[in-house]
């Protein structure tokens, strides 16, 4: 790779940073981050009323009735986690979950999106689910509520409330529709006291972060699963309003796309001609270039260049390409990573969080990655014109941030244990993902 291509230092401070997969180009600007209009705030706060169980918005576990039919839920019991798909209505409310997997009730990429132009229909599995919970009193009142609510926020005709054909038809998308939420429990930390506490990612525990990971992983292979038309699962978050939420309650989004999406494309026309070109950029040049921020045995965090906002980015090291061909002790490694950068940045700094990964159709390798995107700023106006994008810190600013904190809550046993700054050892750093064969898992 062509460093001098990729980071470009003018002589009057201004660096000029390219992203390589994402196609954008960022202008580091020194002392542009002291202008006045800023989205990293301090957020007014207000003395908390504690409820239990937490009822502060739609997620909350209060009002499980206004959010769609669960399809997964992840359960505690002591030390173990249990896994329960589709599970009853009456089970919903009579059991605590501490992860919970729904339908997005207002969907980007509706059902009828595939039913109209692919001629998806339910899966067998979700025809079972939807029979049973519509032949539960408590799970036809609920579809039925749910129903109302959105007949009268979107409009449409009345419905008829005995007619099960009719449910069955418009309940349809709360079931197998490829637009889902993996949602926590709380909505607030369990000690807040006023409400600028809130539960964010880095907030969880490590082994919640890692069962979060894992139903989300469940997520996208059900998708896949269940609609034989999606071509490639979007994993996100957006954490706070500044990055786009709805809701202020922590919370990851899969959509299903009939596309691969702009930077999965690029990464693979790159990767075609040039295999390796991922271990080059992650790894040869952030070392080169003092980049790296914390790593283990399974991934890497890496200050990111060229991105519409200062980034971090997160290379899982191993020789299985999509996230579901991931081990348990590697999936463990990345959401490790993953949930350290989240707790250094802190609970309120707004994020976005995205997953990429090779496409199932994809005979090109690409690693599994996951970009964290701090929105500290608004767009400044230029960009949809110029197609560059202002930056108010470095790669290296980012780094020395987030280092001092990430020592702390090592020390605090608040994060898993991670290599810090000068202990990432770049011998121990390569990615191995272009060793992989695509379908073919790597014990």
């Amino acid at each position: 790779m062509t460093h001098w291509k990729i980071i470009e230092a003018l002589r009057d401070g201004l660096v000029k940073y390219r992203n390589p997969f994402a196609g954008t180009e960022a202008w580091f600007t020194p002392g542009r981050r002291h202008r006045p209009f800023h989205t990293d705030r301090k957020r007014k706060a207000a003395p908390l009323n504690v409820q239990q169980p937490q009822n502060y918005c739609a997620f909350c576990p209060a009002h499980y009735l206004q959010t769609t039919p669960e399809k997964s839920r992840l359960e505690k019991n002591g030390r173990q986690w249990r896994l329960f798909d589709r599970p009853t209505p009456d089970h919903v409310f009579q059991h605590k979950a501490e992860f919970r997997r729904i339908g997005n009730l207002f969907e980007i990429i509706s059902f009828d999106y595939w039913r109209i132009n692919y001629g998806c229909s339910l899966s067998k599995q979700d025809r079972e689910h939807q029979q049973a919970y519509l032949s539960s009193a408590t799970g036809r009142e609920h579809i039925i509520a749910l129903l109302e609510y959105k007949r009268k926020s979107i409009g449409g005709p009345a419905f008829r409330r005995n007619d099960m054909e009719q449910l069955q038809r418009l309940s349809a998308s709360f079931f197998g529709g490829a637009h889902e939420l993996i949602i926590p429990r709380r909505h607030y930390v369990d000690d807040a006291r006023d409400t600028s506490q809130l539960c964010g990612s880095g907030d969880l525990s490590s082994q919640e972060h890692f069962y979060y990971s894992k139903l989300t992983i469940h997520s996208l292979i059900e998708i896949y699963r269940n609609n034989p038309f999606v071509q490639f699962v979007c994993v996100y978050t957006n954490w706070l309003r500044d990055a786009g939420a709805s809701f202020e309650h922590c919370h990851r989004q899969l959509i299903g796309l009939d596309c691969h999406g702009a930077e999965i494309e690029r990464g693979l026309k790159r990767a075609t001609t040039t295999p390796r070109i991922f271990d080059d950029y992650a790894m040869h040049l952030a070392h080169e270039r003092g980049f790296v921020i914390c790593d283990n045995q399974h991934a890497v965090a890496i200050a990111d260049i060229g991105r519409a906002f200062p980034a971090v980015a997160v290379f899982s090291k191993s020789a299985n390409l999509r996230p579901d061909e991931h081990t348990a002790a590697e999936i463990r490694g990345v959401s490790d990573v993953v949930h350290a950068v989240h707790a250094a940045f802190g609970r309120e700094k707004p994020l976005n969080e995205e997953w990429y990964y090779s496409p199932p159709s994809a005979i090109t390798r690409l690693p599994w990655y996951i970009i964290l995107k701090w929105r500290n700023h608004r767009l400044a106006g230029i960009e949809g014109i110029t197609g560059l994008y202002p930056n108010e810190f470095s790669p290296l600013d980012i780094k020395e941030m987030l280092l001092p904190r990430l020592f702390d809550l090592r020390r605090e046993q608040r994060i898993a244990r991670v290599n810090i700054g000068d202990e990432c050892k770049k011998d121990d750093a390569a990615l191995n993902y272009w060793r992989a064969r695509p379908g073919v898992k790597t014990s």
